[in-house]
């Protein structure tokens, strides 16, 4: 390639003459060859530049490229398998991409191998440099932010949050999907756009235009090994696994840090080229997987779904229609918005609520419209998001509008009872034993010629006797956001110092409670490695107690803030714990010195998990895939 001055040399001497004619980079070749699934086509451009255009072939009607676009400072955006050209201005855009400033310097025009059949592969593309813009202005596209709560009050929210507009690779524009979903009598959408959040700068003057619909942020995150639904990113998340150190891990810890959810969709749809990429390939940790789409339009997803809660998650059930058109498809495995509904049990119907009802399993599936059968699990005893911490409790069923499906209760992914529903309102319940070691799932879903209604999963687990770590890490544990504030600190004794560890933990106080720390709930700071999932190291505080002259466990009034302190540390070590949550952030601080810490040989295996153990079941953790330090004498990590 020749060098950047030989490039911009003639694209300097045009424009310093004030011309407006438009510049023009022909980039052709042969696609390269190996398992990387993207490559990039870099072009210069000089300062005065307020559009660009790039178009873009194949040049095949057997090989599929995608397309997108990279400025010097990131993403512009993703027009995936689009065959028209993309143009990029400081006021517009063509649609899955970015207005904005066009700054000078290296640009990249990202091609994705989608499919390649024919070798050698081959590209056309033609990009246009303009001083003069094409597109007009589009002042309805501004920053995004969250709407306030639409409606307050806990109730079920129907939604749907798998759908696309001309914005990915859908027919209709925003207004009139909308316009649809609208009318299916939908409370919540998600415009469920591929690898691109061009959809998101309409979501204000969207949301003004249907106050009493939300409009959740998010993004389809489409490899070539699997979707996985996004649920309220705000921020692109890299799709291009291993590509420049791009990999599914990070791409789930990126949507975390953000606070949002991963759902992973349509994970058995494996139909070959007919869709490529829908099928889950990734080997991902099932921890990190907050739902599944269980039922896409008409396609199931359970298997994978239960496989994968046997292996430790505690993913909610979602629904999606994956609506293209609008409600103008047509065919039998045509699904339109509403095909399936989610059920959300929210305490008012804002983008925070939702979330918080996802991730504590309050979800349900209409699967064949929102008028449908409903279907409500609970579980007595002291509930912590979706599991609760009893011996034995009462498993109950409410179902309305079914009468004429069958009821089924399935315990771990077997099916253990089945009643026909035989009036509306219909109730039945049964109790239920802990097992006396892990934990037992159980969730109802209504059938007739086909599934009607499912469930997510409500998990019962025996409450502990003891303060202390579990041998394994807990599935259901509060992660940090964003990660990087979150830092694991260890030294060992040398130099006359002592012992030291520090845990800093900070994230949204969605999650679990406190507890009540000065009457019955210790605590444990747990290590685990996290590849052997086994403990490595454990410093336990026990609820209540007296040091010196004051109790150990100080408390605010409303349950917020809690303090430890033991200038003794007579406890494994452990000086000082604070809890504090407000705002709707929350924040952990355990600090230990000492002889008592018995801390293990460093350096310690990467990569690790920490969490914060309540006694009652409540969690903290942090992930360390990377140490700044990791030698005989520290441990100092980031959460990532």
């Amino acid at each position: 390639m020749p060098p950047r001055s030989a490039l911009l040399a003639p694209l300097l001497l045009l424009l310093g003459t004030g011309a407006s004619a438009d510049i023009t980079i022909p980039l052709q070749g042969i696609v390269p060859s190996g398992p990387e699934t993207h490559f990039f086509l870099p072009f210069e451009v000089p300062e005065g530049i307020v559009e660009i255009e790039i178009q873009h072939d194949d040049l095949s009607t057997a090989n599929i490229l995608d397309w997108g676009l990279d400025d010097p400072d990131g993403f512009r955006g993703w027009g995936g398998g689009k065959s028209e050209a993309a143009v990029v201005g400081v006021d517009a855009a063509s649609p899955s991409y970015l207005p904005g400033p066009i700054p000078a310097g290296t640009w990249e025009v990202v091609v994705g191998k989608a499919l390649i059949v024919e070798e050698p592969a081959r590209y056309d593309v033609l990009v246009t440099l303009r001083t003069q813009p094409t597109l007009p202005p589009q002042p309805e596209r501004e920053p995004y932010r969250p709407a306030p709560p639409l409606e307050t009050g806990a109730r079920w929210y129907a939604g749907d949050i798998h759908m696309h507009t001309v914005e990915s690779d859908g027919t209709p524009e925003i207004e009139e999907l909308l316009d649809f979903a609208q009318s299916r009598g939908m409370d919540f959408v998600m415009l469920s756009e591929h690898n691109t959040t061009s959809q998101l700068s309409f979501y204000v003057d969207a949301q003004r235009k249907y106050p009493n619909m939300l409009l959740i942020p998010g993004v389809e995150l489409t490899t070539y090994a699997g979707h996985a639904n996004l649920i309220g990113v705000t921020e692109w998340v890299d799709h291009r696994t291993g590509v420049r150190g791009s990999n599914i891990r990070d791409s789930f810890t990126h949507t975390h840090d953000q606070g949002a959810l991963v759902s992973i969709n349509h994970p058995d749809l494996n139909i070959g080229n007919a869709c490529i990429g829908c099928g889950w390939m990734h080997d991902v940790d099932p921890l990190a997987v907050d739902a599944v789409e269980v039922i896409n339009g008409f396609f199931p997803g359970a298997t994978f779904w239960e496989g994968l809660l046997a292996r430790g998650s505690h993913a909610a059930a979602m629904g999606g229609s994956d609506d293209h058109f609008g409600g103008q498809g047509s065919g039998a495995l045509y699904s339109p918005v509403a095909i399936p509904t989610t059920r959300v049990y929210a305490e008012e119907l804002s983008v925070a609520a939702i979330l918080r009802a996802i991730r504590s399993g309050r979800t349900m599936i209409q699967a064949r419209s929102p008028l449908g059968p409903m279907i409500e699990t609970d579980l007595s005893g002291p509930r912590v998001r979706d599991t609760v911490f009893a011996d034995q409790a009462t498993l109950r069923a409410t179902v309305a509008g079914g009468v004429g499906t069958t009821l089924q209760t399935i315990r771990n992914g077997v099916v253990v009872d089945a009643q026909p529903v035989m009036s509306d309102p219909f109730s039945t319940q049964i109790t239920v034993a802990a097992p006396a070691s892990g934990e037992d799932r159980y969730r109802h879903q209504l059938t007739s010629a086909a599934t009607d209604a499912i469930g997510s999963h409500v998990w019962l687990r025996a409450p502990r006797r003891t303060v202390g770590c579990t041998p394994e890490p807990l599935a259901i544990c509060q992660r940090p956001a964003p990660a990087e504030r979150s830092v694991l600190d260890l030294g060992r004794k040398r130099g006359g110092k002592e012992d030291r560890l520090v845990f800093r933990w900070s994230g949204s106080s969605d999650g679990p409670g406190f507890g009540d720390p000065e009457n019955e709930d210790g605590y444990a700071l747990c290590l685990y490695d996290d590849t052997t999932r086994a403990l490595i190291h454990e410093a336990r505080v026990p609820a209540g107690g007296d040091c010196g002259k004051q109790p150990c466990w100080s408390g605010a009034a409303s349950g917020n803030r809690f303090a430890y302190r033991d200038g003794t540390a007579r406890e494994d070590g452990i000086l000082k714990i604070v809890l504090r949550s407000s705002g709707g952030a929350a924040k952990a601080l355990v600090v230990g010195r000492g002889d008592r810490l018995d801390l293990p040989p460093l350096p310690l295996p990467l990569p690790l998990r920490t969490q914060l153990q309540a006694q009652y079941g409540g969690c903290w953790e942090t992930t360390h895939a990377t140490a700044r330090v990791n030698d005989g004498l520290r441990l100092k990590a980031q959460g990532n």
